[in-house]
């Protein structure tokens, strides 16, 4: 299991970082090195490298974790999905998770991925469904 789909099960919400970390396996291309202290891209107008977290995030990534829309546009061509919530059984919500399947259209369902939120759900069957 990679580094990012245990940072995302791990997750109990949405986050700009998960997003920039999912947009970068989707588009490498902006990735130049991983160093110690974080990611570091070439800036998009090419002419200097800067680290990722200053601005990159908040212009670039879609927002992949907290979006259902966004985590969609993740979802290869020839995939189904199905998402669901469970009704809430105590005030703080937190023993209720998101269930999200990703399979090829026509083949078995496959086996759900459990998150803390729809989008977190889908981002982690997608990522499941395309490694397979």
């Amino acid at each position: 299991m990679d580094d990012l789909l245990t940072r995302l099960e791990q997750a109990t919400e949405g986050s700009r970082e998960l997003d920039v970390e999912i947009y970068l396996n989707t588009f490498p291309a902006f990735l130049v090195s991983k160093e110690p202290d974080g990611y570091i891209y070439i800036n998009y107008t090419g002419t200097a490298l800067t680290p990722i977290w200053e601005d990159f995030h908040s212009h670039h990534a879609p927002r992949y974790t907290t979006s259902i829309d966004a985590a969609l546009t993740q979802l290869p061509e020839g995939f189904g999905y199905a998402v669901e919530t469970r009704p809430h059984s105590n005030q703080d919500k937190s023993d209720v998770p998101a269930i999200a399947w990703v399979s090829r259209l026509r083949d078995e369902p496959s086996i759900p991925s459990i998150a803390a939120t729809p989008a977190l759900a889908l981002c982690i069957a997608i990522r499941k469904a395309v490694q397979d």
